[in-house]
């Protein structure tokens, strides 16, 4: 979910400014994920393989560009929240501020076990993205129900917090569609999809990961982003973890 949630604002930050992008119409794409199979009837996740403090640091490949993505997560604050900074390889040890590709994003833990996703500073867009309450990731434990939850979200300018740009829903359900393996080889599957409407934009996030022991293993994303029967950005990803450092 990382790269596609934390850029999203871009083409809706264009949006509102009065900048139409050139956009090619058509129906939407078949979805990303799989009909769930029979092994993930009795399949089940935690929260924490998939959110969790570090210190720690990932770095992933994304098999269509060629590009390192690196995610270091920060130890937990004393109110348990953490915040993972990502960025391409060769800017994450820049100075994080206004005009660099660095994206910081807040999690924090919730009353009952699960995770929860605070906000989204994109310096390099200028842009935060606040959900309120907090945009509920993962349940403590993810079953074959799946699970669904929404939010508010408000976006502002990095630079000026206070000044609100555009405000909307986001509409996130999750569920397991495959699992193999037992112990240390085990991996389940998860589809994902993030729904935004932040007018005039509407911005669809699908996600596909696979999830061991460690964490997340490998990720396919795609976003869409529409204005009415207009398709502006279309855009995929498919990453696959390179190495992990604590």
């Amino acid at each position: 979910m990382f790269h596609m949630l934390n850029r999203r604002v871009l083409v809706l930050a264009l949006l509102l400014g009065g900048l139409v992008l050139p956009g090619v119409g058509g129906c939407a794409s078949a979805p990303l994920a799989p009909s769930a199979d029979p092994s993930a009837m009795g399949a089940s996740v935690e929260a924490s393989k998939v959110y969790a403090p570090g210190p720690r640091e990932k770095r992933y490949v994304d098999a269509r560009s060629g590009k390192t993505q690196v995610r270091r997560f920060g130890k937990a604050a004393a109110d348990g929240s953490w915040t993972m900074t990502s960025a391409d390889a060769s800017v994450i040890d820049k100075e994080p501020k206004v005009g660099v590709a660095i994206q910081v994003l807040t999690f924090e833990p919730l009353s009952d076990g699960g995770v929860g996703l605070r906000d989204v500073i994109d310096y390099g867009e200028n842009a935060i993205t606040t959900y309120t309450p907090p945009l509920v990731l993962m349940p403590k434990v993810l079953g074959p129900e799946g699970w669904e939850t929404s939010s508010r979200v408000r976006l502002t300018w990095a630079s000026r917090p206070d000044e609100e740009r555009s405000t909307g829903d986001a509409k996130l359900s999750l569920k397991i569609i495959s699992a193999t393996g037992q112990g240390d080889e085990r991996r389940v599957r998860l589809s994902q999809v993030l729904k935004i409407s932040l007018p005039p934009a509407d911005v669809t996030e699908e996600e596909l990961r696979e999830v061991g022991p460690k964490g997340i293993v490998s990720e396919q994303e795609r976003r869409r982003v529409e204005v009415g029967f207009l398709t502006i950005q279309n855009e995929s990803h498919d990453y696959t973890l390179q190495n992990e450092t604590e």
